[in-house]
């Protein structure tokens, strides 16, 4: 059989490929087909996608009921690197095509309109003992990021105490037994303007969760940047992430936490947060104030949480910077779609603006190997965490109302 390269030197294994192929079509419709996934011949290209990329390929796992078990990370690297190659162009034609209408249609919405939204959680307890105390929670939209703020609780579980707190609703109860327990509100809201605090020192941390200045990005850093002022250096940084990477899922147990970055440098390849911290962590090598910004994109069909960077520039203040342009862009080539987000992007539901603003831990433990499976759910999607046996660990379902 024909093989292509991966663009990343990733690894790749069994004990990632777990799910089995049905969600890995669903999870292909939503990317290729959000607007029209319910239609026949949606699911039939996604299955002719999937056969594509066996034959250039992917590796898969024996179910014990004989079918596939499959890394939906792999599929993506697969499908992802045969459209660059030119040996199939399912991600191309789909993925990147669905991307962008559903930007452009965003674009179109009255701006002074609300959004109204339907968010779930539902948590798995199977696995925690009976009498364990537990703190529940699921992200909501930050109070200051947002106007006309409106969050209607949904019943609590059985008792359990409810707290609607900046960027959270938190659950607190007793393990009793049961299999699983839910939180979900419905929000109303308007995005706000762009954020006008002054940076602080927090915001030129050499070290914060992802966020590592190493000596090697601040090498990069010095290297790209040469003695350009901010604006020059950002989009110096901007062109080589663009231009040197691939956007893609990653499995987050192979990066090092005293180095996250380096990994990224190392491989080629970032998903949205650790391409964002890079992007962070290359401006405050160079005394650039910046930030990781955390939520969801706004897309009706497909409302998919997503992380970005917020870069201050003197006068200019904050401005967003999304790296969601690798992908709208096919991979770069695209000079328009490549800089749809160079400072600024469109309307999100803000969850998080670190390091002062977070949702904090979700209240059941996630296991060194896990994956976020988006798959469609009814008009919404559902954003499934799987632990490696492919068991749900907790899984939210949004819904953008009418």
């Amino acid at each position: 059989m024909p093989t292509i390269p991966l663009p990343t030197r990733l690894a790749f294994g069994d004990r990632y490929r777990c799910v089995g192929a049905p969600r890995i079509l669903d999870m292909l419709l939503l990317g290729g087909f959000a607007e029209g996934r319910e239609r026949p011949e949606a699911r039939r290209a996604c299955e002719a996608a999937l056969a594509a990329a066996f034959d250039l390929g992917l590796r898969h796992r024996a179910a014990p009921d004989g079918g596939r078990l499959l890394d939906p990370v792999e599929v993506l690297h697969v499908l992802k690197a045969a459209a660059l190659s030119g040996r199939h162009g399912f991600w191309r034609e789909r993925f990147v095509a669905t991307g962008r209408r559903m930007v452009e249609d965003l674009a179109r919405r009255d701006p002074a309109s609300d959004f109204e939204l339907s968010t779930e959680r539902r948590f798995a307890l199977g696995a925690v003992a009976p009498g364990a105390r537990l703190r529940l929670r699921l992200p909501l939209p930050l109070p200051g990021a947002h106007e006309a703020l409106a969050v209607e609780p949904f019943p609590a579980p059985p008792g359990a105490s409810l707290a609607v707190t900046p960027g959270r609703l938190e659950a607190r109860l007793v393990a009793g037994g049961e299999a699983a327990a839910e939180l979900g509100a419905r929000l109303r809201f308007r995005p706000g303007p762009p954020p006008d605090d002054a940076p602080g020192e927090a915001h030129l941390r050499p070290r914060e969760g992802l966020i590592v200045v190493t000596d090697r990005v601040a090498a990069l850093a010095r290297r790209l940047a040469g003695t350009q002022g901010a604006e020059a250096a950002v989009r110096a940084f901007w062109d080589f992430l663009m231009e040197r990477f691939a956007c893609l899922p990653l499995h987050y147990d192979q990066i090092d936490p005293a180095a996250p970055c380096d990994f990224a440098l190392e491989t080629g390849g970032y998903d949205c947060q650790l391409g964002a911290a890079l992007l962070v962590a290359l401006c405050r090598a160079r005394a650039i104030p910046a930030r990781l910004v955390g939520g969801h994109v706004l897309y009706r069909a497909a409302p998919t949480n997503h992380f970005w960077a917020e870069i201050h520039l003197g006068e200019a203040g904050w401005g967003a910077f999304d790296l969601l342009g690798w992908d709208l862009s096919a991979g770069g080539a695209d000079a328009a779609w490549r800089d749809r987000f160079f400072g600024a992007v469109d309307a999100r539901m803000i969850t998080e603006r670190r390091p002062f603003d977070f949702t904090g831990a979700a209240g059941v433990p996630i296991p060194p190997i896990w994956h976020l499976l988006q798959v469609p759910s009814g008009d919404g999607v559902l954003l499934d965490l799987l632990d490696a046996a492919g068991e749900t660990l907790h899984a939210d379902r949004l819904e953008l109302l009418p």
